[in-house]
């Protein structure tokens, strides 16, 4: 890392750290009886070293992004709630206007602006429409990517029926991208629809003796004429470009025992066409957790993935796992190489607090393909290294560091870094591309503030 990057860093977490007391925590400012008004601002250093794994390149990257959100909260009545949010992103540095010298306003965009129907029908039934941030579960299935430097937000329709006290069922409807004149000419834009949409239901059921039984469903129906980049990519398939309608259905469930110990199981299956083929795929994680009650240490947990990489280029079935609209950040690792396609991960995570409320996370990350025949993708669904035939499904080791401060309620100071160490696939990937492999290194430094 440069003297450049350690000067920026020591500078961000320099700042006097007054005490928690000073100020009580932020949830925005009611500037009306019915409205209320909030944002957060959130500049980030990152720093990235070998991203591609070829140190031949001398790859070396230092930038600094802000992300600014605001927003309006509206109680129209006791049953309607509305919210209007934007955001602004981008880098330092780059220009206020575009080459025609008009100002380039595509960094700012609506994230958020939907409409909320609460207690509808004695409180049974309620629904948000218009465009929101969608999680569920762990993120594996649908996050927000709140990690990323710009997130995630969907234009949909959400339906939630409560049947009882203790169970609800979402009834989901996405409406992933809409464009009927995308060919640049008549003919191309003749009969060419364009969309792309994903509709289901995720449930929470509470059952006793588990802590969360969550099962769901969903169905992609993606139309690769006038999106190809929307549709996931397999290599060598031949599917690539090829529409895509894929249901995918799963349960997450977990639950405790013995006191300090705790579990989590989820399963995904996915079942459909993928242009001329079947996709058959799978989805599988198990996570074992223990909290020893100790001040500095707060929870031991290890967990296993695997993203099913597809056997035979040259069959009729897919087996390569096409995931939805994850958080992968959560689950392959702060330097966002991997995605969660062909992958098996062995993952150790220690987490605890010292001082006057510093939060440390350390993660150790073991990566193999899934299977030999399939290559390894990055987080955009593309392909990142060529892996396909290698002698070795060992990818790499990833060791991650988390510190957090919350220096008052509402300003919290975060720096992470992270070193990847190639395996034997990543190498001999990088070494058939005419490189020099060799390890990756990540660091961020942020100051998130919310108002």
């Amino acid at each position: 890392m440069t003297i450049r990057a350690l000067i920026l860093l020591t500078v961000i977490f320099a700042i006097p750290l007054p005490s928690h007391a000073e100020l009580e925590p932020s949830t925005g400012t009611r500037i009306a009886d019915f409205a209320t008004i909030g944002g957060e601002i959130r500049p980030r250093f990152e720093y990235s070293s070998n991203f591609g794994g070829d140190r031949a390149a001398r790859e070396e990257n230092e930038m600094v992004f802000m992300r600014t959100r605001a927003n309006v909260d509206i109680d129209v009545s006791d049953q309607v709630f509305a919210r209007i949010e934007i955001q602004d992103f981008r880098r330092w540095g780059d220009p206020l206007s575009n080459a025609s010298g008009t100002t380039d306003a595509a960094d700012l965009v609506l994230r958020e602006g939907y409409l909320e129907l609460t207690d509808l029908w004695s409180g049974r039934i309620s629904t948000k429409l218009g465009r929101q941030a969608i999680v569920r579960g762990e993120e594996r299935l649908l996050g927000d990517l709140d990690w990323h430097r710009i997130g995630r937000t969907h234009d949909a329709a959400v339906v939630s029926l409560r049947p009882g006290e203790s169970h609800r069922m979402d009834f989901l409807f996405i409406s992933v991208t809409e464009n009927d004149n995308i060919g640049s000419t008549a003919a191309a834009k003749s009969g060419v629809d364009g969309d792309a949409f994903l509709w289901g239901m995720y449930g929470d059921i509470k059952w006793k003796p588990f802590t969360k039984f969550q099962p769901f469903w969903i169905y992609q129906d993606y139309d690769s004429s006038t999106l190809p980049a929307l549709v996931p990519q397999v290599a060598g398939s031949g599917s690539s470009g090829s529409d895509f309608r894929v249901h995918t259905f799963g349960l997450l469930a977990g639950g405790e025992f013995l006191e300090r110990w705790s579990w989590n199981a989820e399963g995904h299956y996915q079942a459909g066409d993928f242009g001329v083929r079947k996709l058959s795929a799978y989805l599988a994680h198990g996570r074992l957790s223990y909290a020893p009650g100790l001040t500095h240490l707060s929870r031991i947990s290890t967990s296993y993935d695997i993203y099913s990489g597809d056997r035979n280029a040259a069959d009729n079935t897919i087996q390569t796992y096409q995931p939805v609209f994850p958080s992968y950040y959560e689950h392959t690792g702060r330097i966002g190489r991997l995605g969660m396609k062909n992958l098996d991960r062995v993952r150790l995570a220690l987490s605890g607090a010292f001082l006057a409320g510093w939060q440390w996370r350390l993660d150790w990350h073991n990566f193999r393909s899934n299977s030999r025949a399939d290559h390894l993708y990055a987080t955009t669904g593309g392909v990142f290294l060529a892996t396909g035939g290698a002698a070795s499904r060992s990818v790499g080791n990833e060791y991650d560091a988390s510190l957090s401060f919350p220096w008052k309620p509402n300003v919290t100071f975060t720096t992470t870094a992270s070193v990847f160490h190639p395996g034997e696939a990543s190498r001999q990937a990088v070494r058939n591309a005419g490189g020099a492999p060799g390890r990756t290194i990540d660091a961020t430094a942020q100051v998130e503030v919310k108002f």
